[in-house]
């Protein structure tokens, strides 16, 4: 039997980065900051990997101290000692973290970046990005729209929109006169309208050429939903309860054929098997922001480049960390013309510089065999 290298050390860092400008969320409310856990698990041979989660409690239940207690004392026994090889084998262990999704993702992602380096092929890989404006009044988001597309490229935008049937017309009406068909529209609408109310808003949106709506009302697998799913113009896109394979088997059998799929939320492992249900069922993924700084910016980039030129591709957002003040990486994300790609060389690890993060952290912690 081949001996391979165990899983030896996890070190996790607290960090915090500011946003250049205020956030207002849809569900959390107002931001300055935004809080993460970063990830380094290495093996007996000197390999490293790392992930990252961010922490906000009205998405993941998560603050730091939480997170950094939740590694310690559920996934760390789960890997530490392991032989460190092979997507199948991290996808194995993770399962003893049922329902903790945020030290999860830590775990997979971070054993996907040390067991199964990024192919050299994947590096040439353009991935599209996809802006998100943030609700606002129409003029702002209309002038956010034009600088995406006009100044920096991007190809597609997905526009949060919620704000009355009225206003969100007036909105796609402002950013379609200011871009004009320069780019795909998308629209998110984070569960703001009530089921009875989706059919106005899915011919509205048609009209101002939106290509799928993602959450329109609160989802749930239920009759209501399906007639939702079943019953509009524009494929609908399920985001917040589909947080696995087995809940988004629940939507395709009400009739969803879209998803969203966010790696630093549930890991690339379930991520992949939400694409693959998407893909069996002829629909559509997109590939949704988790507010990833550079680190999981990189391991999003490193999941979707693997999904570009699928028929299943419909858009991917992993822009958030550009809005972050500070960084922690030798080299900033690549991005260029509207699109992201990996770094020339080396795994996620790699770009890191760890002694920045050393010096950023509010906390440590060191696990060790």
């Amino acid at each position: 039997m081949t001996d391979h290298p165990t899983i030896v050390s996890a070190d996790l860092y607290a960090v915090s980065l500011p946003y250049a400008e205020a956030k207002t969320w849809t569900i959390g409310g107002v931001e300055t900051e935004s809080h993460y856990v970063l990830l380094k698990l290495t093996d007996s041979a000197g390999r490293t990997g790392a992930a990252e989660v961010v922490c906000k409690p009205a998405w993941n239940g998560m603050e730091q101290p939480v997170l950094l207690a939740a590694f310690e004392h559920l996934a760390w026994p789960l890997l530490a000692g392991k032989q460190a090889v092979g997507e199948a084998q991290g996808a194995a262990l993770c399962k003893g973290l049922a329902g903790s999704l945020a030290p999860l993702s830590l775990a997979d992602n971070a054993w996907r970046d040390l067991t199964t380096p990024w192919p050299d092929a994947l590096r040439s890989v353009k991935v599209p990005g996809a802006k998100v404006l943030n609700r606002d009044k129409p003029a702002k988001m209309a002038e956010e729209a034009r600088k995406a597309v006009l100044d920096e490229g991007y190809p597609c935008l997905k526009i949060k929109i919620g704000q009355g049937l009225d206003i969100d017309v007036q909105v796609l009406s402002a950013i379609n006169q200011a871009i004009g068909d320069a780019a795909v529209l998308t629209a998110d609408a984070n569960s703001a309208y009530k089921p009875g109310e989706v059919a106005a808003l899915d011919r509205a949106m048609a009209d101002q050429g939106v290509i799928f709506l993602e959450d329109p009302c609160p989802m749930q697998a239920d009759a209501a939903v399906e007639a939702v799913l079943r019953g509009g113009s524009l494929p609908v896109v399920v985001d917040r309860n589909a947080t696995s394979r087995g809940l988004a088997q629940a939507f395709a059998d009400r009739g969803a054929t879209h998803f969203s799929v966010k790696p630093s939320r549930i890991g690339p492992t379930e991520g992949a098997a939400v694409a693959a249900l998407a893909g069996d069922l002829g629909g559509g993924i997109c590939f949704g922001t988790y507010a990833e700084g550079a680190l999981g910016a990189l391991n999003q980039i490193g999941f979707v480049a693997r999904y570009v030129n699928e028929p299943l591709f419909l858009s991917a957002e992993v822009d958030f960390h550009r809005e972050l003040l500070g960084d922690y990486l030798l080299e900033p994300v690549r991005f260029e013309d509207g699109c992201f790609r990996l770094p020339e060389d080396g795994n996620a690890a790699a770009q890191v510089n760890w002694s920045r993060v050393a010096a950023m952290a509010k906390s440590h912690v060191a696990l060790k065999i």
